[in-house]
């Protein structure tokens, strides 16, 4: 199917060793979980890097698209466009939404992996879910912490180790 040809790699191989079609199947919704876990969650962390790049940045457009069905009340807008494009992402809770997206498509991976027998693929997967399950309700709570978190890592790092 069309949607197979993201990982032509993964499903030759598939091929060469005779999975069957809903083997291949899995390995294509295996590897499409963990492509787009991936994906969202680095959108979420690195959106403001992405955006002052001049790059696309999902957690903008989300909170964009999401503005459009909220009213604004007087004040809620303030001059500066960097503290305002993140103030709107933040309030209308695109990393959250978008983390949670993640954590659901790590999950499905980790579900096609063990079907599989890819137990290393499996564990790796749940793991990424198992701290998402940590980390989303910091982010619902403190909208932003996933940004706060990777901007400090490299400060924690050196001073906690």
């Amino acid at each position: 199917s069309a949607g197979l040809s993201r990982f032509p790699a993964s499903i030759a191989l598939a091929h060469a060793v005779s999975a069957s079609p809903r083997q291949i199947e899995q390995v294509h919704r295996m590897l499409t979980g963990i492509w787009l876990g991936l994906q969202f969650e680095d959108d979420a962390s690195d959106w403001e890097d992405d955006w002052k790049r001049g790059g696309g940045a999902w957690a903008v457009s989300l909170a964009r698209r999401r503005l459009e069905s909220v009213k604004f009340q007087p004040g809620d807008e303030r001059p500066t466009e960097p503290d305002l494009v993140r103030r709107r992402v933040f309030k209308m809770r695109v990393l959250f939404l978008m983390l949670q997206n993640a954590r659901h498509q790590y999950r499905a991976a980790w579900r096609h992996a063990r079907a599989l027998g890819a137990l290393e693929l499996a564990r790796w997967a749940e793991q990424r879910f198992e701290r998402l399950d940590r980390v989303l309700p910091m982010e619902e709570r403190h909208a932003g912490y996933v940004v706060r978190v990777r901007k400090l890592a490299p400060w924690a790092a050196e001073v906690l180790t």
